[in-house]
């Protein structure tokens, strides 16, 4: 977790928050397990966890996967139980970890925060598009 809590200010700054992916260049295709939202998104269950505690956290992802087994779920259906399951409301807690442009620090451990970084991150530069029937060499 570390390690991803390093990475997350560098990875939302490059893609944004993992419940607002930024949308891809103009010509440049993303895959669907871009860092931000995946490896980025490991955080966001872990933040609640500690918020909550674990008894509560767990009720609230039991209840997640008995709702939407088998199919699909956004984020609001993943945000909207928790007040009930956490027994207060956690808005003000949730939206920065899901929405915001820096990662806020972990519930539990004030002294673990993103480190600061340049406000202009680089960028990786965009490879051409490829065009149908294209050689890969």
């Amino acid at each position: 977790m570390e390690a991803a809590y390093r990475a997350s200010d560098d990875r939302r700054a490059a893609g944004g928050p993992s419940a607002a992916p930024l949308h891809p260049e103009p010509g440049r295709r993303i895959g669907v397990f871009r860092p931000g939202v995946h490896e980025g998104g490991a955080l966001v269950p872990y933040a609640p966890r500690r918020e909550t505690g674990r008894a509560a956290f767990e009720r609230l992802e039991g209840g997640r996967v008995t709702r939407h087994r088998d199919g699909n779920a956004g984020t609001s259906d993943l945000v909207r139980p928790a007040p009930d399951t956490a027994g207060r409301d956690l808005t003000g807690f949730q939206h920065p970890w899901l929405h915001g442009a820096t990662t806020p620090p972990v519930p539990g451990h004030p002294e673990r925060r993103a480190p600061a970084r340049d406000t202009t991150p680089a960028r990786r530069p965009v490879p051409p598009a490829r065009r149908a029937g294209a050689s890969r060499e």
